[in-house]
């Protein structure tokens, strides 16, 4: 797995929008790396610029094409719950939570 937090670009990772087929260099300013398997598929937490929503940034291995797949973060996390990339998601998540701060009853 490469740096939790490893910031790149979205020429780094392609910029096709596999649903719409058009360019979104305006749409994520940075993303992070999250995990990258040993297969070469490759996960990246980013946000949509345009929405403010994050979104999970999938780059497929290179044999396998090098799609680039965008998902909501809702999806990504119900899909495969036990799969390595959610797991490093989670690890991901829970660093940006602060500690020091109690929960508050709702």
């Amino acid at each position: 797995m490469m740096g939790l937090h490893s910031s790149w670009s979205l020429a780094d990772v392609g910029s096709s929008h596999p649903q719409s087929n058009i360019s979104r260099p305006a749409m994520f300013e940075s993303l992070k790396e999250f995990h990258a398997s040993s297969n070469g598929d490759r996960w990246f937490l980013g946000r949509d610029e345009a929405t403010l929503s994050g979104e999970v940034v999938h780059r497929a291995n290179v044999s396998s094409g090098g799609t680039v797949t965008h998902i909501e973060l809702g999806a990504f996390l119900g899909r495969s719950p036990g799969a390595p990339e959610t797991a490093a998601l989670l690890r991901l998540i829970g660093t940006l939570v602060d500690r020091t701060v109690e929960a508050k009853p709702a």
